[in-house]
């Protein structure tokens, strides 16, 4: 099966692989992960006097691995097997130049065992991906990076340190060299703090209060879910009833019909069925167009 056909087999989210996938699955995954790379080398390479923009996210990220343990003294051995929850960085890299072009740069998850400080992150950071000019870019670059606010301040600091430093070493050779000063004034690095965190963890504050009493809380959610199931039911139950009482076909709508609905505030799309429908009460009636009767 061709490459392509593989990713379009194991992309969808409801997708299982069997014991028999799992390699399959791995060469896969190192396959996109190199050519993935070679894209957005060359995309990078291709575009050495364009100006191009670089958006880098990370975060980390809770995944479950399973892990293997294996222990012997003497003739005696102990082996172990179970799920474990271990911190990744999970991040991603989108490019695009001045024309609209894009490309995409996806990383395996780093794991985060030796830790989660500034330092650890933005050595993970680096393994995903390297600033335009470590690929020989030599116009306008647009760095933009995306954390989550917790790290935000000191990890950009220190990138904005890491692309001072990278013009300085690879691209220059003295400090007075116009070179230099050019390609720094050329390298813009801005950033933005993670909104899907923000707003996650307002959510979370949000709620906060209402967790202090769980079992109260539990309770009054249960009541809640019961008593609209229970309006449900009735309106079901009602429903049939109360249209054969109600329901009148006949051609007799509304002047301006269009008009009346489009003041109400109802969305284009439904103006034109209610219009065709000719929906209007009258005499306690519901009227609705003949032309509906074969519905």
């Amino acid at each position: 099966m061709q490459p392509h056909n593989l990713l379009l087999k194991f992309a969808p989210a409801w997708a299982t692989i069997s014991s028999n996938d799992i390699s399959v699955v791995q060469r896969l995954c190192e396959v996109s992960r190199f050519l993935l790379m070679e894209i957005a080398k060359q995309f990078i390479s291709s575009r050495q006097t364009q100006p191009i923009m670089m958006s880098v996210s990370v975060d980390g990220t809770p995944l479950m691995t399973r892990e293997r343990w294996a222990n012997s003294a003497g003739p005696s051995s102990v082996r172990r097997s179970g799920g474990c929850s271990h911190e990744f960085l999970v991040g991603r890299c989108f490019l695009r130049d001045s024309a609209g072009n894009r490309a995409v740069l996806f990383r395996e998850p780093i794991s985060l065992g030796a830790g989660k400080t500034s330092w650890h992150l933005w050595s993970a950071c680096r393994s995903i991906c390297r600033t335009s000019r470590e690929y020989e870019h030599k116009s306008i670059s647009i760095s933009h990076y995306c954390f989550d606010r917790g790290i935000h301040s000191s990890l950009t600091g220190i990138m904005q340190s890491t692309h001072a430093l990278v013009a300085k070493l690879q691209l220059s050779h003295t400090s007075d060299d116009p070179m230099d000063q050019i390609l720094g004034l050329q390298d813009w690095v801005v950033d933005t703090a993670c909104c899907c965190h923000d707003a996650h963890n307002a959510a979370k504050w949000s709620v906060a209060p209402l967790t202090e009493n769980l079992k109260q809380t539990n309770r009054d959610l249960f009541i809640s879910i019961v008593s609209v199931r229970n309006a449900y039911d009735l309106l079901v139950q009602e429903m049939g009833p109360w249209l054969a009482k109600t329901l009148v076909f006949s051609d007799d709508g509304m002047v301006d019909a269009h008009a009346v609905w489009t003041v109400l505030g109802v969305e284009s799309s439904w103006v034109d069925e209610l219009v065709l429908l000719q929906l209007h009460y009258k005499n306690g009636l519901l009227h609705i167009a003949s032309s509906a009767r074969r519905y």
